[in-house]
């Protein structure tokens, strides 16, 4: 995927919890927290007018963060991230029970559930996520997820965005998310399917969403 990007800079991080990240213990981390280290990275790597990058929870992440900057994104890409309340497909589902339930019961099923898919995406995304991601992070992230879906107007702040934007699907999605396609469409606001993918592009086919990224001329 890098080098269908050719010579341009990626830059990548993980939030608390996530990959080899810690997770401060003690407190309960929100999106809007998760936008406030993002915009602690920017500032850090001192980082002009770029394309800003988010899939699923870090779209709405990514979304809230080009609303307050939107001076510094030259183009918000956004990959299946959460924008009405339909969207919280597995986050709904693990942050309604108690976090002890959560912990011992519904992320093991879901690591489990995961690992067994037939989609090579959410494979991955059991093995390189949920199998390291930290629980009581994953929880805090779910809960959030779903409050900010459930009570923010997210779609509409994103047809609203004054920097350019992208909505990238994975294909196998269309008829999931036909009514969000609708809108966006009807409002001007360009969308790009990934073939052969899911939820996970970047997974299940990671040459075809870096050449949606550049043919998007954002980068």
């Amino acid at each position: 995927m890098c080098r269908l990007l050719g010579s341009r800079s990626i830059v990548a991080f993980d939030f608390p919890g996530c990959g080899n990240s810690a997770y401060p213990h003690g407190t309960h981390l929100t999106l809007g927290d998760l936008v406030d280290i993002t915009d602690h990275v920017v500032s850090v790597l001192k980082l002009q007018s770029f394309t800003l990058i988010g899939h699923s929870m870090g779209g709405a992440v990514g979304l809230e963060y080009t609303r307050r900057h939107t001076e510094q994104v030259k183009c918000f890409i956004n990959i299946e991230g959460n924008l009405v309340p339909e969207d919280c497909f597995m986050t709904r589902q693990l942050s309604s029970v108690p976090y002890e339930q959560f912990r011992c019961k519904q992320l093991p099923e879901l690591i489990e559930k995961c690992r067994k898919s037939t989609n090579v995406g959410f494979q991955h995304y059991a093995h390189d996520n949920l199998a390291v991601v930290d629980p009581q992070g994953l929880y805090d992230y779910a809960a959030s997820t779903v409050d900010w879906s459930d009570n923010l107007p997210l779609l509409q702040h994103y047809v609203g965005l004054t920097p350019p934007k992208l909505f990238v699907y994975g294909n196998a999605n269309k008829k999931t998310l036909s009514k969000t396609l609708a809108t966006l469409q009807s409002n001007g606001c360009p969308v790009a399917s990934v073939g052969h993918s899911d939820h996970f592009p970047q997974y299940d086919n990671p040459s075809q969403l870096a050449q949606v990224i550049a043919a998007s001329g954002a980068t």
